[in-house]
């Protein structure tokens, strides 16, 4: 759904920018190039700006800025200061007592806000920020506050034993990207905190262009039209970015003045896909000068593939891509001719049952998960028949992925000859490793492969056999 408002301007956007190119009756049809839509990717070089810390080891920090921290907690901790903001990036030591843990002997009876429960984010972060008020040398910020990032703060490790708590920096009502303090509670005591980026705001904080403005600057620095605008996934929010000092070169430590190794950019955020794409693209405009300090493809990518034989079983595996494959990841998600997918979160499923191809295999089922980076490798193996990886089930066989890769890649070949023919837009199903032997055939609406045996090979591990297969049922 697009923004009514936001669509007018950007109409009006389009209107002007087609005012300065020749106009054409009939446009032939673009088909996406994904090496393109990568290119058109970009982030500023003054983006590229890090904490530069100096290192102090256990017990050698002699800051004046942390006397009355190690008054009250100690020497015993390491220190990272960061010159660029004149702030600590990391201090983690012996620790600070804050929970009841194993590492202390706290009680909720203890704690100043005494939940009568179960400890919640909230009073740990109520917590935190007592800690914090302990020390304003070490946080306090001119003009900034902090608000818990929830998304960044909780309860984790296998027995809960670690709180996480993220405050991200805000001024004047607007985020600043990547800007936070943290802390990191182990068995009840803080023994790790610091901030990242923090840093005092000088920047204006009016902007000059509005929300539809910034849309359209980020559509020409891309290259886009509106009309390839499927879905608008932020229309425009205010946040300020770090950014390296004036004329500071890029990937090299700060040696100015320390506290002033951050400057700040005002600008919009628009976020859209286009259709056809399966990206989604994330800009950031300066929202003073209108120039886009950064453009790029915020989606995570992961990959579906397996050992197949490029020709027949007497080669040596080699690893590939699974085109077109289908992935169940809280939709039915597809792969490209490479075997890359959008992967966003949780579990990742697939049973190499693609677009145009579906694989069954008499030697079992087959389906392969992953929850963590949602890459799914069916792996390779020795052996003929119903051997397998040990992964994705019994039918993950050498006939299985060998046969899904080549009976894909034909199909599309055609398809680029022959794009108006609909059998080739259906999904054709393969039968593997079918208890017989010396045979292979097309018939029923689907192409079968046998077994080894008999003086013969499996006939699902021979390219050329799925070849001439197929060729009957396109014929």
């Amino acid at each position: 759904m697009f923004p009514s408002f936001l669509l007018k301007r950007l109409s009006l956007f389009a209107a002007a920018a087609a005012l300065a190119v020749p106009s054409f009756a009939i446009e032939p049809v673009e088909l996406p190039d994904p090496s393109r839509l990568f290119q058109r990717a970009f982030t500023s070089p003054e983006l590229d700006v890090h904490p530069s810390a100096e290192i102090y080891a256990l017990g050698e920090a002699s800051l004046p800025v942390l006397e009355g921290f190690f008054a009250r907690h100690g020497h015993e901790w390491e220190v990272r200061w960061d010159r660029r903001s004149n702030r600590a990036n990391v201090i983690q030591g012996v620790g600070v007592p804050m929970l009841p843990g194993r590492g202390n002997n706290l009680t909720l009876a203890d704690l100043p806000n005494r939940p009568t429960g179960a400890l919640q984010t909230a009073d740990v972060e109520k917590l935190v920020r007592g800690f914090m008020g302990g020390f304003p040398e070490l946080f306090a910020v001119e003009g900034g506050e902090f608000r818990l990032n929830a998304q960044a703060s909780g309860n984790v490790g296998r027995d809960k034993q670690l709180w996480l708590i993220e405050l991200q920096q805000f001024h004047g009502g607007i985020p600043v990207e990547g800007a936070n303090a943290y802390f990191r509670i182990n068995n009840g005591n803080l023994v790790q905190f610091g901030t990242e980026k923090v840093a005092p705001v000088r920047a204006a904080t009016k902007p000059r262009l509005d929300q539809a403005a910034a849309f359209a600057a980020a559509l020409q620095a891309g290259g886009f039209k509106v009309s390839e605008i499927s879905r608008i996934l932020e229309p425009g929010r205010l946040k300020l970015l770090p950014t390296l000092t004036a004329g500071e070169p890029q990937g090299e430590l700060f040696t100015g003045k320390p506290g002033t190794g951050y400057n700040h950019r005002l600008v919009w955020e628009v976020s859209f896909q286009r259709h056809g794409d399966a990206a989604t693209w994330r800009a950031w405009v300066n929202a003073r000068t209108g120039r886009v300090l950064d453009l790029i493809d915020t989606n995570y990518y992961a990959t579906v593939n397996g050992g197949i034989y490029p020709e027949t079983n007497t080669d040596a595996e080699v690893v590939r891509g699974f085109p077109f494959n289908n992935v169940t990841n809280g939709t039915t998600k597809t792969t490209d001719a490479s075997g890359v997918y959008s992967y966003g979160s949780g579990t990742a499923t697939s049973t190499l049952n693609g677009k145009y191809i579906r694989i069954a295999d008499n030697c079992g089922s087959i389906s392969l998960s992953n929850s963590t980076t949602g890459n799914l490798a069916f792996g390779t193996s020795g052996g003929i028949d119903c051997t397998t990886p040990g992964v994705g089930g019994a039918g993950n066989t050498h006939a299985a992925r060998s046969g899904f890769y080549h009976l894909t890649n034909i199909n599309r070949k055609a398809a680029g000859f022959l794009p108006t023919n609909t059998w080739l837009s259906g999904v054709l199903t393969a039968n593997m490793n079918i208890n017989l032997t010396c045979n292979a055939y097309w018939g029923g609406g689907t192409v079968n492969f046998y077994r080894s045996g008999g003086g013969c090979s499996n006939t699902g591990e021979i390219a050329a056999v799925f070849l001439h297969e197929w060729g009957h049922g396109m014929d």
